[in-house]
């Protein structure tokens, strides 16, 4: 899923502060004691490439500063119940219309395996019991397979907006 720069309304957050749990991940606010941990996960597979504003891996933890400091996003770690380790992480920002735009990445050795399912049908859960009109959208690059099936499985649907340079935009009330 691509991650968009872009501004974003200040208050929202406060909604996502204490997360929330999914039968195998615990999603949580992003904290400092993960930057390694994500860091390490923009540089497998080359997923930096499909991060707006990151050239290569090597800036990651720049990015993550940066972006920190200057946005206002959410960024949630995704992390095994059991293992404890990170397996990905999941970037909101609410847009000026209020919908939520999602991004994310999972690192490699957790591909294929329902972890973005489970974080999405938790944060469907989530959101319908404590907010639920929001609407969330996602922006998903054409052969990105796995992360198209994930958004369908957990009730995301086509936009007809969709664009025309590879990208598909997928919706969720």
């Amino acid at each position: 899923m691509v991650i968009n720069l872009l501004p974003a309304n200040p208050g929202w957050k406060a909604h996502f502060s204490k997360g929330f749990d999914t039968p195998r991940l615990e999603v949580r606010p992003f904290s400092d004691t993960d930057l390694e941990s994500a860091n390490a996960i923009l540089m497998e597979r080359d997923i930096y490439r499909y991060v707006e504003d990151l050239e290569n891996g090597n800036q990651g933890r720049a990015w993550f500063d940066r972006v920190r400091s200057k946005r206002n996003y959410l960024f949630l770690t995704m992390k095994d119940r059991i293992l404890h380790g990170m397996v990905g992480l999941a970037v909101l920002d609410m847009c000026p219309d209020t919908s939520l735009r999602l991004g994310g990445f999972l690192g490699e050795s957790h591909w294929q395996k329902g972890y973005a399912t489970d974080f999405l049908l938790g944060l469907k859960t989530f959101l319908d019991s404590s907010h639920p009109s929001f609407m969330v959208f996602a922006h998903v690059h054409e052969n990105n397979l796995g992360a198209r099936r994930a958004l369908e499985k957990a009730g995301f649907r086509i936009s007809p907006e969709s664009q025309s340079d590879g990208r598909i935009k997928y919706l969720m009330r």
